[in-house]
């Protein structure tokens, strides 16, 4: 029952907010801690995670969030709309491994997904390190397929649902 509360209190206090490029050097601490179990996916060294940072907010600032908890940035997706005209893209999702478990993720995953259907997307696509075994699973909870294999990358698909009156 504590572990309830802390995680709903944790959660309460959450704060999501479009990034700012300001934001980039918190971000890349998050980053590598996020990535330290898992260097096979990641980019390495400050200067190939800035390039990739500033790549993502090129591709679309207005699905680039960031989670804060008492103004501390914990985590971050990158939401892109203009991958192409019927799918978008989740290009990188990221919680600092302290705060993952406490519906962090899902609060950040589900504004991406949001953000992505109100832009007028039938369907999201992401890729995911094949040994990432836990961020598979958040996946497939909220209902995307695998589709395929390239190298160590898995890719990911969901179909929006149809909405009467939309």
């Amino acid at each position: 029952m504590e572990s309830k509360l802390l995680k709903s209190s944790l959660v309460n206090k959450l704060k999501i907010e479009k990034v700012r490029k300001k934001d980039f050097e918190k971000l890349i601490k998050v980053y590598e801690e996020a990535y330290r179990d898992l260097k096979d996916y990641a980019e390495e060294g400050y200067e190939n995670i800035l390039k990739y940072l500033n790549w993502l907010y090129k591709q679309d600032k207005e699905g680039f969030f960031v989670a804060k908890l008492n103004d501390e940035i914990i985590g971050f997706i990158c939401a892109d709309k203009n991958w192409t005209k019927d799918r978008g893209e989740i290009h990188e999702f990221v919680v600092s491994p302290k705060y993952q478990g406490l519906g962090i993720g899902k609060k950040l995953f589900e504004t991406a997904l949001e953000y992505l259907r109100k832009s007028g997307k039938k369907c999201v696509g992401l890729w995911v390190g094949e040994k990432n075994e836990k961020a598979k699973n958040f996946y497939k909870k909220y209902g995307f397929e695998y589709k395929g294999k390239i190298k160590i990358w898995e890719k990911y698909l969901k179909k929006f649902e149809e909405v009467d009156g939309e």
